[in-house]
């Protein structure tokens, strides 16, 4: 994240891609409501998250809510990232939310009296986010090295020839893989 626009202001800073202070993700613990985020948090189920950050900000912006004090919001943020530095969190995953979204979700549905999201959208981001390197895309990686080394005879591969037939090999096999992890 970068926003130079407000380096003067002294709202915020961004530090390997942590903006801080920030209270829940949102709103800047100096200026409040006037000065909100909406959309920083990643690895997550992006628009009905934003939804619910646009309905926080909004009802914040209109008076219909209330946000804690300066004071409140800035321990409340720093205690969240003394708990993220000493869960050995690097600061550029500061936003990275994965399965957290949640109950974050659940937590903004409270705050703006709205309707929790539905339990389909839990499922389908599960669904979709168990693809990435497993055992079996590691397995499939030395398969095909050993094959490769087999079927040229030579001790070394460069990488073009490693992935290309790697990317082959996947395609064939995505189907055997994803059964063997559900």
């Amino acid at each position: 994240y970068n926003f130079p626009f407000l380096k003067d202001a002294g709202a915020v800073t961004v530090e390997d891609n942590r903006v801080a202070p920030l209270y829940e993700h949102v709103f800047t613990p100096h200026m409040g409501a006037t000065l909100s985020f909406i959309g920083l948090p990643w690895k997550v189920v992006p628009f009905p998250m934003m939804q619910l950050q646009s309905r926080w900000v909004a009802q914040a912006l209109s008076g219909k809510i209330e946000l804690p004090g300066e004071d409140t919001m800035r321990q409340a943020s720093q205690e969240f990232y003394e708990q993220l530095d000493r869960s050995g969190v690097p600061l550029h995953h500061t936003h990275c939310m994965g399965d957290g979204q949640f109950p974050y979700n659940d937590m903004l549905s409270a705050i703006t009296n709205s309707s929790p999201l539905p339990a389909w959208r839990k499922m389908m981001y599960k669904a979709n986010s168990t693809v990435s390197i497993s055992e079996c895309s590691l397995h499939t990686l030395a398969l095909t090295s050993r094959l490769l080394l087999r079927r040229t005879n030579v001790s070394v591969l460069t990488s073009t020839e490693i992935l290309g037939t790697i990317t082959k090999y996947w395609r064939r096999h995505t189907g055997k893989c994803l059964k063997r992890q559900a």
